[in-house]
């Protein structure tokens, strides 16, 4: 897997009310900061907030500062990663106050198909809000899997990237490996009696879920 580098200062949109940068218009890690504005605005009260896929962790920003006084946000990337949010998420993470950045769990030592099956296995059902955006989609099924265990009843688990630039929905012959993983776990979903469940034809394929 070829690792990208991290985006320049003149590739970053910055918010005109808060000076905070809210999207990178690096093509192919663009993320709609629209998606963690519906979460935060669907789960008024989140308490436990993770997310597993961090890049540059602006998103991540964003909802920790909405997070109850007393919440945690548990932050999973895979460590080839981590080097965005060194470089770039840090840098205006000093914008949070100490509270808020206090309540940030950044767990980067070890890959996403490791530390999300372990946290599922100890701390189930206990998480208001997943986000999930793993760079690596051939794990997408397994990480689906490991979120709604992780997520409370009624809690909200959104999925970005579902559609894969529009992959899943090619001929069998011409998918991908990613395109079927993904394509598996748009079904999985779809026939899945423990949630309830919309996808949105936005930041490339948008799931937003509940669990009943």
């Amino acid at each position: 897997m070829t690792i990208p580098s991290p985006p320049s200062e003149s590739q970053v949109v910055y918010s005109s009310t808060a000076g905070i940068p809210f999207i990178i218009k690096a093509k192919k890690f663009t993320r709609p900061p629209i998606i963690e504005k519906i979460a935060v605005t669907s789960t008024p009260q989140i308490h436990k907030y993770d997310t597993c896929g961090v890049f540059t962790g602006l998103g991540l920003l964003g909802v920790a500062e909405r997070v109850d006084s007393r919440g945690i946000v548990v932050a999973l990337e895979h460590p080839a990663y981590a080097v965005f949010w060194d470089k770039i998420g840090q840098k205006h993470a000093r914008k949070l106050t100490a509270t808020q950045m206090s309540r940030i769990q950044m767990r980067t030592s070890e890959s996403i198909e490791k530390s999300l099956p372990r946290l599922a296995t100890n701390e189930p059902n206990t998480f208001d809000f997943v986000f999930l955006d793993d760079f690596k989609r051939e794990n997408y099924l397994d990480d689906y899997e490991h979120a709604i265990r992780l997520i409370r009843s009624g809690g909200l688990l959104i999925i970005n990237q579902a559609l894969n630039g529009g992959g899943v929905m090619s001929s069998i012959d011409h998918m991908t490996n990613d395109d079927r993983v993904i394509r598996n776990m748009n079904i999985r979903i779809k026939q899945d009696p423990r949630v309830s469940a919309s996808l949105l034809p936005y930041g490339g394929g948008t799931w937003i879920i509940t669990k009943n």
